[in-house]
């Protein structure tokens, strides 16, 4: 990215630099050529000359921008270009350094701290168990959110789940890991009469902007998967 940054720069200034001295070297030759064809031949030159109604000639002399205030205003724009180049090349850096570290920090590392791992090895040697939605949230408290992905992730791997369907019976029903962080509260489950199950979650949710409903996958009587279908 930043090559083609810099190539495309590189061109801008190259069009810039040929803008300002291409133009004023084209019009100083054109006016030496006229010069010499008028010193050389002038009767040739006159025909080139342009007439105006009166009859009389315009003067180059007079029709000619002053050369002070041509190569003042080529020097200006020469050194905008120069200094801006520079500038444009230093912020795009900046700003790929700036994304590059911002990205690095939303990314969680790649193995857990020692105070994770200890929690995980002592979670490894219970027995797999049940838990509710709010020792779901309490899990990896006081550690860092990346320590408590890495801790939640090897407790999914080691087969616990989380209490969180009913069938509005008010017997609970156990759901993956990944179920209890899509959704974070307590469903419904209904027999679609297809052979599959539908969920909702509490009318509380809806009146406080927080609801959902979709389809449910359950294998062997633990919620696996959802398929979200309507929410606010």
């Amino acid at each position: 990215m930043l090559l083609a940054v810099i190539a495309a720069l590189a061109v801008y200034l190259a069009i810039g630099a040929a803008s300002c001295f291409l133009g004023p070297a084209a019009r100083w030759l054109r006016r030496a050529l006229r010069q010499f064809v008028r010193d050389e031949s002038p009767s040739v030159y006159w025909l080139e000359e342009s007439v105006d109604e009166g009859g009389s000639q315009t003067s180059d002399k007079n029709s000619a921008p002053l050369p002070w205030r041509k190569w003042f205003f080529t020097a200006l724009l020469t050194a905008i270009i120069l200094i801006a180049w520079p500038l444009l090349l230093v912020a795009t850096f900046r700003s790929e350094n700036a994304h590059s570290s911002g990205k690095a920090d939303w990314e969680p590392p790649t193995e857990p701290s020692r105070r994770a791992a200890a929690y995980i090895a002592r979670a490894a040697e219970e027995p797999t168990k049940r838990m509710s939605i709010e020792e779901f949230r309490s899990i990896g408290d006081g550690l860092s959110a990346s320590d408590a992905y890495h801790i939640r992730e090897a407790m999914e791997k080691q087969g616990h789940q989380v209490l969180l369907a009913t069938m509005g019976d008010g017997q609970l029903i156990p759901v993956t890991f990944a179920v209890a962080r899509n959704l974070g509260q307590l469903i419904t489950l209904t027999p679609d009469g297809e052979g599959g199950w539908e969920f909702e979650t509490s009318p509380e949710s809806w009146d406080n902007l927080g609801g959902c409903s979709g389809r449910a996958h359950i294998e062997d009587g633990v919620v696996v998967s959802v398929f979200i279908t309507n929410m606010n």
